[in-house]
């Protein structure tokens, strides 16, 4: 699942970034979908990203000219959006 929003750049980057990743880690073996400890793997990578976003908000707020708490807001809507996207599939 790949997203579209125009209107809205950061949040699709954060989702699709969060997707390929996920997918990427699947693909190469390193988190077991049928495993008992794939959702917690996966919640780890999630929150790790998270933090990596955080991290990277000065970067972020020159690349989509946003303030500081704007950044903040959309990574973390970004986040919780894709996790429950997640969830339900």
């Amino acid at each position: 699942m790949f997203f579209k929003n125009k209107k809205d750049p950061l949040k699709t980057y954060i989702k699709n970034d969060l997707n390929s990743g996920l997918k990427k880690m699947i693909r190469d073996g390193l988190i077991e979908i049928n495993s008992p400890l794939a959702a917690m793997h996966i919640m780890n990578y999630i929150a790790h990203m998270k933090k990596s976003y955080s991290e990277m908000r000065t970067l972020f707020q020159i690349k989509y000219s946003l303030q500081s708490g704007e950044v903040s807001m959309k990574v973390l809507e970004a986040v919780s959006e894709f996790q429950k996207e997640w969830i339900e599939s």
